[in-house]
């Protein structure tokens, strides 16, 4: 019997850059089961609670933190952001490819859960095309000014101290099949996944 590991992909990339949507398009065709991240933000009017995010109080955040489940948090412009080791468990256990949106900050503490990890930076052609997506979803001015300075670290850290954490990194527009040529990329260099 051949014996092999389920390791996780991270999509890493601005607010607005589409993470959370690929992740969609992956699952619909691959073996790919997307992570709901938690989150202590507040939930927006478009969204929906375990869809979007699972929303938990500062408490809830904390408690899942102290006992283990909680791992690879962090804070983002006041709120916390984190992935639970029970939700990465649960997609491997069902022989699916873990696949997590995931800010740049939070993927060397990712990785030094899940080593064997592969990290892909999404980054925009176009700084104009994330914002315009923010807008779209109903993020306010405040949120998205913040967006566009943090992203200025997020590429700093890529191209610098974080280089070595990020496995590929693709430029991202907003031409359709661009979209299907990074899936087709990321299929290709992330083993185990394959056609479902």
């Amino acid at each position: 019997m051949i014996q092999y590991e389920i390791y996780p992909g991270l999509l890493v990339g601005f607010n607005g850059i589409g993470k959370s949507t690929k992740i969609k398009d992956l699952e619909e065709s691959y073996f790919v089961g997307g992570i709901i991240s938690d989150t202590t933000r507040p939930i927006r009017p478009n969204e929906q609670d375990g869809v979007d995010y699972n929303y938990l109080s500062s408490a809830g955040f904390r408690r899942l933190v102290d006992t283990g489940d909680m791992f690879s948090a962090v804070e983002l412009m006041g709120n916390f952001y984190g992935i639970r080791r029970s939700a990465v468990e649960s997609i491997r256990d069902r022989g699916l490819v873990p696949m997590i949106a995931i800010d740049v900050f939070a993927v060397t503490n990712f990785k030094s859960h899940f080593p064997r990890t592969k990290a892909y930076f999404l980054e925009p052609e176009d700084i104009a095309m994330p914002v315009r997506r923010m807008v779209l979803r109903g993020d306010n001015e405040n949120r998205i000014l913040s967006a566009i300075r943090r992203s200025d670290l997020e590429i700093q850290a890529v191209r610098g101290p974080l280089r070595g954490c990020i496995d590929h990194h693709f430029m991202v527009n907003e031409d359709p099949e661009n979209d299907i040529d990074i899936n087709n990329q990321i299929v290709r260099l992330h083993p185990l996944i394959a056609r479902a």
